[in-house]
């Protein structure tokens, strides 16, 4: 781990190699960075070779290109609680079973619990997508 300053750039590199797959919102959140400053940086990195972005059919994911050099460095978000695995798809099954029910209200009720367990800016998206869903189809019913 590396005690000198980092540059916002090198931060950028350091978030995209501890969340492979991310997204610039999950940068913008990591380091508390506005979108366009975040999207210039990746912009820059993706032009330099460091980082590799594709487009999932949603959005652009970002991963480090292999061999790039990109500091040993602890930041600030990497010190927060992260997600239960375990507990939120625990959460998500409970939910999706009273989806096949019909209890659409409650499996709604229950997605928005499911979201404070959410560790990411893709998790909170697909959650509250499927929390929407079910919303609407309780109007329906």
């Amino acid at each position: 781990m590396t005690k000198e300053k980092l540059n916002q750039r090198e931060q950028v590199a350091i978030v995209v190699r501890h969340i492979p797959g991310c997204v610039l919102q999950d940068i913008c959140e990591a380091l508390d960075m506005t979108s366009s400053s975040a999207g210039n940086f990746l912009r820059a990195l993706t032009n330099q070779g460091v980082i590799i972005r594709q487009h999932n059919g949603t959005q652009y994911v970002y991963t480090v290109a292999p061999g790039a050099e990109i500091p040993e460095a602890d930041l600030p978000f990497m010190n927060q609680k992260r997600a239960d695995p375990e507990k939120l798809r625990a959460a998500d099954i409970g939910a999706k079973k009273l989806e096949s029910r019909g209890l659409w209200r409650r499996a709604a009720t229950a997605y928005t619990a499911i979201l404070e367990l959410a560790g990411n800016a893709n998790e909170v998206l697909q959650i509250s997508k499927r929390r929407d869903a079910c919303l609407r189809k309780a109007r329906r019913a």
